[in-house]
């Protein structure tokens, strides 16, 4: 997880400069210095309280009926909230009851949206770039018997990393799971299931993938079931996923 943060935090600085070097929003009046120096706190910054907040929102998508992309919306929303009133006490002399008085605070609350709506996209197009050029390896079909080749997903595992029970959507990144472990992978979750091939599992949720064999119970009834996995989760499943459970066999 220490990797992943770096790896974002690196790319908020490399967004801060970018914006530092054209000066929008009437930045670019300030000296260089400054106005780079400006840029990538601010991003970096917005990028320590959006981050936490969005993954709150995939939770809120994960256990309830808001739409993924709604509660992104929401989150983004919310998190501009904080991220403004810091950005305005600052450029305020840090008098925060003077700043909350400007007149431009919402013109301030509208351009730190914008800007979280951008680099959150920017984001997802870049962290998942990323994760799709790892190396897959390339399995060469003889017209001799042998073993089943090893799904392209597991060279992305730690060695020994065992069989795949389950695994769960985390905004840019898929958390893999075994009998009693887990790692976290930069890369799509369908993505991710391709890479399994044909792997015996089904996706239950839009955030999750179980293998059939990774689960112990089937538990509840109509509108609300979960998974119980053998390794002590919980998997949701929505709407559509009960009836893949049912034509799959599952129950």
């Amino acid at each position: 997880m220490a990797r992943q943060i770096a790896i974002e935090i690196f790319a908020a600085i490399g967004i801060g400069a970018l914006l530092g070097l054209f000066g929008p929003f009437g930045s670019y009046a300030l000296g260089p210095g400054l106005r780079m120096a400006y840029w990538i706190s601010f991003i970096v910054l917005g990028y320590l309280i959006f981050r936490p907040v969005i993954i709150v929102s995939g939770w809120l998508a994960d256990h309830s009926a808001i739409p993924e992309y709604a509660a992104r919306a929401i989150a983004l929303a919310i998190a501009s909230i904080p991220v403004t009133l810091l950005v305005v006490t600052m450029l305020s002399g840090f008098d925060l009851s003077r700043a909350i008085q400007r007149d431009d605070l919402p013109q301030f609350y509208a351009q730190v949206l914008l800007i979280g709506v951008v680099v959150n996209f920017l984001f997802a197009v870049l962290l998942n770039k990323r994760g799709d050029a790892a190396p897959i390896p390339v399995v060469q079909s003889e017209p001799v018997a042998q073993e089943p080749a090893t799904p392209a997903l597991y060279s992305r595992l730690p060695q020994g990393f065992g069989d795949v029970i389950a695994m769960r959507s985390e905004d840019h990144y898929v958390r893999v799971y075994n009998n009693v472990r887990d790692v976290l992978i930069l890369m799509r979750l369908r993505d991710a299931i391709a890479e399994l091939g044909a792997a015996d599992g089904l996706q239950p949720h839009r955030s999750w993938w179980v293998a059939r064999r990774g689960v112990s119970t089937i538990a509840g009834d109509g509108r609300t079931i979960s998974l119980k996995l053998i390794n002590g989760l919980s998997a949701p499943v929505s709407r559509d996923g009960a009836g893949l459970l049912k034509q799959a066999g599952w129950r």
